[in-house]
């Protein structure tokens, strides 16, 4: 772990491993589709038993700083997909810095997505985000992500 004794949020995060990461790094799932399973270790449902699932995925699990990243995310109640959805987005860069997003509502088969701009770090450097939706009676369920700053000279 490191610690950024400056930083706003956040203070404490994983040390980048780069080169262990990429090694570890499973190469089938550098994109998901309709045709793939999603693997059951990207969603998390709430501690009190929401029935709300969100499943969220990149389509890169490592991007340079020039490369555009898409987070796309997949609500169901039950197992059926939940359309006209509202997400909020939060994103926490490698320097610490946060920003929040409202996310496009989900289509009918309970999806949506939004393409970030590049995101500037060093090699190694993770982009931790999270994606929560509001239940009124249960408070938010969320999902919880990282993709990988990699691949700069």
């Amino acid at each position: 772990l490191d610690y950024f004794e400056n930083a706003t949020t956040a203070k404490v995060r994983l040390t980048p491993l780069g080169e262990k990461y990429l090694e570890d790094l499973p190469h089938d799932f550098d994109m998901l589709n309709d045709e793939q399973d999603i693997n059951s270790d990207y969603s998390f449902q709430s501690r009190n038993k929401n029935p709300f699932t969100l499943i969220a995925w990149e389509d890169h699990t490592v991007v340079n700083s020039s490369t555009p990243q898409t987070i796309n995310v997949m609500v169901s109640l039950q197992n059926t997909p939940q359309p006209n959805t509202e997400l909020t987005l939060k994103i926490i860069y490698p320097d610490g810095a946060e920003t929040s997003i409202k996310l496009p509502v989900t289509g009918d088969d309970g999806r949506t997505s939004i393409t970030l701009e590049p995101i500037v770090g060093q090699n190694g450097e993770l982009v931790f985000y999270e994606i929560c939706m509001d239940v009124s009676d249960a408070g938010p369920v969320c999902a919880q992500e990282t993709f990988m700053i990699w691949g700069n000279p």
